[in-house]
Parts: C-alpha cells; structure tokens; sequence
C-alpha cells in the first residue's frame, strides 16, 4: 500500500528535476549533473532483502567502460556534457526494462538528437565493462504530433535493455546533436521487483468513479479544462466483469509534477479515436483525493500500488495487465500494445 509522505515525496523529487507542465515552476529546471546525481545517489543502493529478480541471462559487454564512452580515460571525475532526465522511478531488474528519458543541457533546455535516435550504456561503476550498446528511439509524446503549451518537452528516447540484477546502475547516453557528439549519464535504481501492477499480473478490481456513479459531477472526475466525457463511462470494475479489454491512464492533467509527463489524457484519447469500433475501453482516473494534492492518493491510486504519476495500463480481456507505461507515452506505443491486446 502506498503511503502519502512517500508519494509525495517522489513526486517532489520529479517536479525538483524538471518544470512542472504549467510555467510556475520554470525555476525549478536542474542545473548540473551534480544536483541531479545528488537526487539520485541515496536511490542507487542494493535491493532489500528479499526482494525478488526474474533471472535474466547476463547481456553483451562491450569492452569499454562507462568512462571510455564518455571519453574520460584518464581519470577524474564521472561528468558529462549534458544531464538525462528520467521519466519513470518504478523500474525493476529483468528483460526489456522500458526507460523513458530526456536529454537537458545542464540549465535544463532540452536538446534535439539527431537522427532520432542514441546508444546506451549501463555498468555498477564507471571502471567496468558496460552493458550495450541498447539502441533508444524518439518517440512522440504530444497529442496529435501538437506539445500541450509552447515549451513542453514533445519527444522523449526510450531504451528497453535486459538489466540482470537490481541495485544501483550509471546509465549513459551517447548522441549526436546539432552535428556534434555527446553524453549524458544519470543514476538508476533497479528494483527486485516492481511496485506497480506488473505485466501477467490480474489486474486490481477498482470501483473507480464514472459519469453514472457521480451524477454526471465532471468536475470530481477530471482536472481538465476540457474533459474527456468518453474516457469517464465506464469503471475498472465494470469492464472486468464484462470481460472487455481497456486502456486505463492514471493522471491528473492540472497537477502534473514534470514535463515528462506530456499531455496524457489527450493521446489517451486520441487513441480512442483511433480505435474506434473495437472492443477496447478506455478509461481515465484522477490520482488525488477530491482532485486536491494536499489530500494525498485517492483510493484507486493506491489499490494500483502506484506512487509517481501518469501511468497508463493495457489489460486484456482475460483481465490482466498486457502493457504498462510510467510517466509519458507516444500515441505509437500506446496504439500498439493496444491493438496487441484485442
């Protein structure tokens, strides 16, 4: 069960690497490697005791260390010209880890990859030979290809590698940008296992509010400014028990903690559209208690195990989790898990 410091406090730590959505936190931007590695570093430990790992063949070395790659063989300290902001927290050793990140130059503009996409590196320390190279792809995050405001982050790189064991990682991202090769580095924390709802897994028999349940009362469903009445009809509990697949996004689109989180109820929606005529639901739940962050996690949230927000799952007809996708996701991604689930 999650408990509000905790939620709280890792959302904190979300909104402290980036701006929030809306521009009152634009003085928030990280501005060196150092404070986004001093937010970090007490995450990098060694899993509790317990925890379990799906056993994962060890993946390719490449020879070179994370050192060599950033291009400081010599020695010195571990730095790199640019800062990668992670998307997702919930992150769990195994195969095909998905990583959604952004690459920041150290005052926290985002930085254009060339060619869409970069290579990445993973060690325990910067002297050891690394993991990879794991290809990352862009992928679209805005709503029909269009950024909520004027500033928004509308691509992120996603990398899916096979991490063998949890505890403390140096991931490094290598690009070229604007014509000129660079890194980025930031430090993961790899879970034994996951805190949210993992793929296979049933998925959690929520009585979530709908247009019927609450009279049509708009405003306790959606922080929106225009919500979308189509993703309110329908509860988990329901579709469950009608044995339909559905998409269901956990998000609060007024109190979003980070840039990365991107406009997610609307490439829900527009997913929908997309969609249409299937058998796929979708269903859009709001995250805090009476729409007020100071409340902590309403009851949903918390049945789902989760503690940062948006999130979006894919379950099946059989009920259980096909797809699940922490912090932003492309309308690409989310129409393909979709339509593998029909």
């Amino acid at each position: 069960m999650v408990d509000r410091p905790r939620l709280l406090a890792v959302l904190a730590v979300l909104a402290a690497l980036a701006s929030g959505c809306g521009r009152e936190a634009d003085e928030a931007r990280p501005a060196s490697t150092a404070a986004a590695a001093a937010i970090f570093e007490p995450l990098a430990t060694e899993p509790a005791a317990g925890t379990a790992t799906a056993p994962v063949a060890e993946p390719a070395r490449t020879g070179s260390s994370l050192d060599e790659v950033v291009g400081r063989p010599g020695g010195g300290p571990f730095d790199t010209p640019d800062v990668i902001q992670l998307g997702a927290l919930d992150l769990a050793a195994g195969k095909d880890v998905r990583i959604p990140f952004a690459v920041l130059d150290k005052g926290g503009t985002p930085i254009g990859v060339d060619g869409g996409r970069a290579e990445v590196w993973l060690a325990r320390t910067p002297e050891e030979p690394a993991l990879g190279p794991f290809p990352a792809r862009v992928e679209t995050i805005a709503a029909d290809g269009v950024p909520r405001e004027e500033g928004d982050i509308g691509e992120i790189l996603v990398v899916n590698p096979d991490i063998p064991r949890p505890g403390g990682w140096l991931m490094v991202a290598a690009y070229t940008s604007g014509g000129r090769p660079s890194t980025a580095h930031v430090g993961l924390s790899l879970l034994g296992e996951a805190r949210s709802p993992a793929v296979g897994e049933p998925a959690p028999r929520s009585e979530t509010p709908t247009l019927r349940s609450t009279g049509g009362d708009l405003a306790s469903l959606s922080t929106a400014e225009q919500p979308q009445r189509s993703l309110l009809e329908h509860s988990v509990a329901e579709s469950l028990d009608d044995g339909v697949p559905f998409v269901l996004a956990f998000a609060t689109p007024r109190f979003c903690q980070s840039r990365l989180c991107g406009p997610v109820v609307e490439i829900v929606a527009q997913v929908q559209r997309d969609l249409r005529g299937t058998p796929m639901r979708f269903l859009h739940v709001e995250v805090f208690e009476e729409n007020d962050p100071a409340k902590g996690p309403n009851r949903w949230f918390r049945e789902w195990r989760l503690e940062t927000e948006p999130w979006v799952f894919v379950v099946g007809a059989d009920g259980r989790v096909k797809a699940k996708f922490e912090g932003s996701v492309s309308p690409r991604e989310l129409e393909e898990a979709a339509r593998a689930a029909l």
